[in-house]
């Protein structure tokens, strides 16, 4: 066999395999330690943990006091090898998808621990907690012969690198770390353990950040805190605390944030859903005067529908809509809708409407972007324009996309549909405690990318164990340890993996 020089991928310690290089592979083989066990409950501990439960105290208390008890069990498994007393814990869990979130229901289940193992007992925890125990499954339960190891070597070589690359090269050869066109799992066995590693030193504050940002919603009634930006947890764990002590020092604001929903991004002010826009960047006096004025804008939000009909009425009954994309302030969408009315009021005075048009434009749904957007049918079927296009290149778009808006607007329901449904079974069959995507990333790539990840369960699933996913355009591994990859992920026999992709989606994807 040629000399293998290749860097050993993430994958192969995770079987509990230790291979010395230039002599024949000799195995030791040893049981789950503590790291492993860490990794192996990451997802369960990011359903049930306490400090995720800061807008419901009585759930975080009864989670407190189990949590406590479950891990006394596993440490005394782990560091005594004894045996504990059976015990009954029961957890609130977390919401998981919008649906629950929106229901304000906490799910609950039992678990019995008696097992006098701890593969077995972290096997039991997972399952009921209906969390995949791929990651365990990859590490051997008992020693076997050389021969037996070599297989198991061989096998992961040629999941990772596939037929053509077998031994032959070392990894990375012919690629930049960062390249996509890479094969996603040998990526992902590469990095694994540094994203690990990395998000292991940021749990805590992650996990801290969370309580406060729960504990900051129960005392003083907001309806939810968000990120629309890429902060990792540290500048995250910063922001929430300056914001818990400016409302902290300034009761007489505490009136403006009950029942709103706080968004820190990358500017400030009242969104046309009349959430509270924070900017980490900004001096927090300007935040006091945006929380202050809060209310004077409601008033503005209350005339933004009258501008919304007036368009309307002007391009014979479209749907004005706005997007979730882009957070918008009340101010500029209310000068972008007047913009637009002005723009087709001078088309009408000179021009009537194309004959082709039909009588009325309710079908379709219109959307007025910033000036830095330009004219598009975005993937939903919604005609888009920016706000300052003349009368009659607006009037010119609607005519030549009438026919794509429609196609594409038939689709719309079922594509947020499929989305939730894929993204939800990817975290649960992959183990992942997060997954996101990218504001730039459409309802059709991510569910190209879902599929994808999901027709290779077997292969990802002891690699993506606990971890947290962004979908964008780039792989990188962030300061805490979150992994972004791109939504065209690629893999070394590119028309197996299309060939074995989840069956659960029959969309078109448009790349």
């Amino acid at each position: 066999m040629a000399k293998l020089t290749l860097l050993m991928p993430a994958c192969i310690s995770t079987r509990g395999l230790l291979y010395r290089r230039g002599s024949p592979l000799q195995p030791s083989v040893r049981c789950l330690n503590s790291q492993e066990v860490s990794n192996a409950l990451r997802p369960f501990y990011f359903l049930v943990h306490p400090d995720l439960f800061g807008k419901h105290p009585d759930a975080q208390k009864e989670n407190d006091k189990n949590m406590k008890t479950l891990k006394n069990y596993v440490e005394t498994l782990v560091s005594e090898k004894k045996r504990p007393n059976p015990k009954d814990v029961s957890f609130f869990i977390k919401p998981r998808t919008l649906e629950d979130k929106e229901k304000n229901y906490l799910k609950t289940i039992r678990i019995r621990l008696k097992d006098g193992s701890i593969r077995d007992t972290v096997l039991t925890i997972l399952g009921q907690a209906g969390l995949p125990t791929g990651y365990v499954d990859k590490i051997p339960v008992k020693s076997t012969d050389t021969s037996t190891n070599q297989k198991i070597l061989d096998d992961v070589m040629h999941d990772v690198y596939g037929d053509e690359e077998f031994y032959t090269r070392e990894y990375g050869a012919g690629f930049s770390p960062t390249d996509i066109r890479q094969p996603f799992t040998a990526w992902l066995a590469n990095n694994i353990n540094k994203a690990r590693t990395r998000f292991s030193e940021c749990e805590p504050i992650r996990l801290e950040t969370e309580r406060l940002q729960g504990e900051i919603c129960y005392n003083f009634q907001l309806k939810d805190i968000l990120w629309e930006c890429g902060w990792d947890t540290l500048n995250r764990r910063g922001s929430v605390d300056a914001f818990n002590y400016l409302a902290s020092q300034h009761p007489n604001i505490q009136q403006s944030l009950v029942g709103r929903t706080l968004v820190f991004g990358q500017k400030s002010g009242i969104s046309v859903n009349g959430e509270i826009i924070l900017y980490s960047g900004e001096v927090r006096s300007n935040w006091l005067n945006i929380i202050k004025n809060a209310p004077s804008f409601d008033k503005l939000l209350e005339f933004l529908p009258l501008y919304e009909r007036a368009l309307s009425q002007s391009l014979l009954g479209i749907r004005i809509v706005q997007t979730n994309e882009n957070i918008t302030l009340v101010d500029d969408y209310r000068t972008r809708l007047r913009k637009v009315v002005t723009s087709i009021s001078d088309y009408r005075r000179r021009n009537n409407f194309p004959k082709s048009w039909p009588s009325s434009l309710s079908e379709f749904e219109l959307c007025v972007e910033s000036d830095a957007s330009s004219l598009m049918v975005s993937p939903e079927g919604v005609l888009t324009i920016p706000a300052s296009t003349p009368g009659f290149l607006i009037i010119e778009f609607i005519t030549n996309s009438m026919q794509e808006a429609t196609t594409r607007l038939q689709d719309k329901v079922s594509l947020a549909k499929e989305e939730g449904r894929v993204v939800s079974l990817c975290m649960n069959e992959l183990g992942l405690i997060q997954l996101d995507k990218d504001f730039s990333i459409t309802s059709q790539q991510m569910i190209y990318c879902c599929n994808a990840m999901l027709g290779r369960v077997h292969l990802l699933r002891h690699l993506t164990h606990g971890s947290h996913i962004i979908v964008t355009r780039y792989y990188m591994v962030k300061s805490d340890g979150v992994i972004c990859i791109p939504w065209d992920i690629k893999f070394t026999d590119s028309q197996g993996a299309k060939d074995r992709q989840h069956q659960g989606s029959r969309l078109a994807i448009t790349h």
